[in-house]
């Protein structure tokens, strides 16, 4: 699977020190974050496809 813009947008706010990730609704595809060290990130009120 292709790293999207969208996955890259949210790992990138991750990289910058952004944990909460708040009702993104994110239902317009299925983000990739395998491979990815996402410790700490609480993702709350979400509507999230995504492979970890």
């Amino acid at each position: 699977m292709n790293r999207d813009i969208k996955s890259k947008e949210i790992l990138a706010r991750y990289t910058a020190g952004e944990r909460i990730f708040r009702d993104l609704d994110r239902d317009d595809g299925i983000y990739d974050f395998s491979h990815s060290d996402l410790r700490g990130a609480v993702f709350s009120g979400e509507h999230l496809f995504a492979s970890f």
